[in-house]
């Protein structure tokens, strides 16, 4: 199951000098199963909106469904 790809959806936000910022989106990642997977989506999805980590707030993080390759 670990090298399975599945859709996941997000809802975050992350305060910056123009203010708060609010984003949604989508991402392509292997099935989350552990607590170090869960870590490295929220990695993924600060890369995504090009901010650390450390200042991004995860409203919903959502399985949508496996990935159709």
């Amino acid at each position: 199951m670990p090298n399975e790809l599945a859709v996941y959806h997000y809802s975050a936000w992350f305060n910056n000098a123009r203010g708060t910022q609010h984003h949604d989106g989508v991402l392509l990642l292997p099935v989350i199963s552990t607590t170090e997977a869960y870590f490295a989506a929220r990695q993924a999805i600060a890369n995504d909106l090009g901010v650390r980590v450390d200042v991004l707030n995860v409203n919903s993080f959502a399985y949508i469904g496996p990935a159709s390759v």
